[in-house]
């Protein structure tokens, strides 16, 4: 782990290295200088780098396909903004719970890969994901 931090810190830097770098060149030619938005003749902010709803939510499921999964499906005439975030948050939950059961069940098996086998082991052995029943 320690290495790991040492190594993001390093990349970290080294962005931040090229980034300065990069716009100390840039600034030096007029229309390529980033402190203006392109094509408005030095007004406006610089453009702000765009954050999805994904890293917003603080999750690793993509909120934005769900919600599009979620339009397409016709499931209402209308989606709220929290329902993709909701479910996005529901079914990554539920991967790390059956993925943990799993994993243990592997372990129990002195297998280092975790096969379907070992899914359906974790689920069935658990009382509440035992219980849940998937309707098609």
């Amino acid at each position: 782990r320690e290495r790991e931090r040492e190594r993001e810190r390093e990349r970290e830097r080294e962005t931040e290295r090229k980034g300065r770098n990069r716009a100390s060149c840039l600034s030096l030619i007029p229309a390529m200088d980033s402190k203006g938005a392109g094509g408005k003749g030095g007004r406006g902010k610089p453009k702000k780098k765009a954050v999805s709803k994904t890293v917003k939510a603080g999750l690793q499921f993509p909120v934005g396909r769900l919600a599009r999964y979620l339009k397409k499906g016709r499931y209402a005439q209308r989606i709220g903004s929290g329902a993709p975030v909701y479910l996005a948050a529901v079914l990554e939950y539920l991967a790390a719970e059956v993925l943990e059961l799993a994993g243990n069940a592997a372990r129990d098996n002195k297998k280092n890969r975790i096969i379907p086998r070992h899914i359906q082991l974790a689920i069935r052995n658990d009382e509440e994901l035992g219980e849940a029943k998937v309707q098609a």
